[in-house]
């Protein structure tokens, strides 16, 4: 039976649910202690979870593709430069994307720079 999300987060420890049953009765219940391995069977809304708890995990790699991230770390990114050249901007994403375990999608953190470059230019030649 297909969960909505097989993770859950239960006293501080993460578990993979990868079995749901529907209220079973106590004889049910026995039998599904004997046929199945699981580290804990967790209930919630009529519901029991078989689960395996998952150890201590790290990020490999994430790529991030949301516009709503990027322009956060593009506004971050360029609040810490003291100058700011748009001619820079395929330099300014290889310094955005330095870290190998995260990754910005490159297109579209150039788009995000190049927007808020020319808005930031913009400011400056009508002072």
């Amino acid at each position: 039976m297909l969960l909505e999300s097989p993770f859950i987060k239960f006293q501080d420890e993460l578990y993979f649910a990868f079995q749901k049953f529907q209220n079973p009765d106590e004889i049910t219940l026995e039998k599904i202690k004997n046929e199945f391995i699981f580290d804990r069977i967790l209930r919630k809304n009529n519901f029991i979870y078989l689960c395996n708890k998952i150890e201590e995990v790290e990020i490999i790699s994430e790529y991030i593709t949301s516009k709503f991230i990027i322009t956060s770390v593009v506004e971050e990114f360029l609040n810490k430069k003291e100058f700011k050249k748009i001619e820079e901007i395929d330099n300014y994403i290889l310094e955005i994307n330095s870290d190998e375990k995260i990754q910005y999608d490159s297109e579209i953190t150039k788009e995000i720079l190049n927007s808020k470059l020319t808005e930031s230019l913009n400011v400056i030649e009508k002072q």
